[in-house]
């Protein structure tokens, strides 16, 4: 577990509600994820690229997460997965290269209501343990991105769990 690191409220309460915020006024899309590495397809689920030239918040954040890993890294993407119930991920992998790492933030705004549902399992390589990582508000997640991992939905149909993905390469 040493490459999976777990990071709580590392975000003060303005970088939050301005991550909040800018999802709110955006455009999700609903879409399949056809992984060539998967099996199977992914139920749909809900999807907002964040990354472009304008969007400095992010950039802003990528800052900030550099300074906790203490290390640089390039962007390669960011996007936000909206999931509500039935949406569960299938296990799969954002890059089979050693140097890219994958960042999760949660930012979900309702916590006391959720138990028990809506994890990101991680399986560890040549070990046959998995891992189960609640995903409560401000939480972030720092792993390799050639870990096979899947996201799931809370058990409350009511309910959408929201992550940032910060898809990033590892500077030498």
């Amino acid at each position: 577990m040493e490459n999976i690191k777990i990071f709580d409220n590392i975000f003060s309460d303005e970088d939050m509600y301005k991550m909040v915020s800018y999802l709110k006024n955006s455009y999700w899309m609903k879409l399949y994820i056809n992984n060539f590495y998967q099996k199977h397809r992914d139920f749909p689920f809900w999807r907002m690229e964040l990354l472009n030239t304008n969007n400095i918040l992010f950039k802003e954040i990528k800052t900030k997460i550099e300074k906790i890993l203490e290390n640089k890294y390039n962007i390669e993407r960011v996007y936000a997965v909206g999931q509500t119930y039935g949406q569960d991920g299938n296990y799969h992998t954002d890059n089979k290269e050693n140097n890219y790492y994958t960042f999760c933030t949660y930012i979900n705004e309702y916590d006391e209501y959720v138990e028990d549902d809506g994890y990101l399992y991680i399986k560890i390589p040549n070990q046959k343990n998995i891992i189960a990582i609640d995903v409560k508000h401000n939480r972030s997640v720092f792993f390799p991105s050639n870990y096979f991992h899947k996201g799931t939905s809370y058990l409350n149909n009511n309910l959408l769990r929201i992550c940032i993905t910060w898809k990033l390469k590892m500077l030498e």
